[in-house]
């Protein structure tokens, strides 16, 4: 690996790892009620946006890039498509096993991205660069429709109160 690309991952596990960091502490904040909530019928919750993260980072570094399976297979068809159906949006894994499954990726990729920076590891695939910056982008996205939703949801509250008053 080039010093030029060693230079580039350890920049980006750096902001990778502040990233997590923020989601984390998010979903550290936030009660099951909330995480479970949907803006509709047809609306994602934040969980299921969380859960999509885990499996999008599944996908993408630890299966393609380091060749390895983290997450029960099962998970990962359920939450492959930002397209969900509505009966697999609702059925999110519980806090406690998101912020465990999280932690646990977050661990096993920058773990990974150290190894290719030592010379340690080698990649399954040849563009560990723009997959690593896809994830970080694809979380930060995500990132804002959970602080989105719990805005939202902390609004439409206040008005069902004020209209039960």
């Amino acid at each position: 690996m080039d010093e030029h690309t060693r230079t580039e991952l350890q920049f980006l596990s750096r902001w990778y790892a502040l990233v997590r960091s923020s989601t984390l502490r998010l979903l550290h904040e936030m009660e099951d009620e909330e995480l479970a909530w949907q803006p509709s019928a047809a609306g994602r919750s934040s969980g299921s946006i969380l859960a999509h993260l885990a499996v999008s980072e599944e996908l993408r570094i630890q299966r393609r890039l380091a060749g390895r399976e983290m997450l029960p297979e099962a998970m990962v068809r359920a939450y492959q498509s930002c397209a969900l159906h509505a009966k697999h949006r609702a059925g999110a894994p519980a806090k406690q096993e998101l912020e465990l499954l999280l932690k646990k990726l977050k661990t096993a990729t920058l773990r990974f991205v150290r190894g290719l920076v030592f010379g340690r590891r080698s990649s399954h695939a040849p563009d560990v660069v723009d997959q690593l910056e896809w994830l970080i982008f694809h979380e930060n996205q995500h990132l804002g429709q959970v602080r989105y939703l719990r805005a939202l949801r902390s609004r439409s509250g206040r008005r069902s109160r004020r209209r039960q008053a």
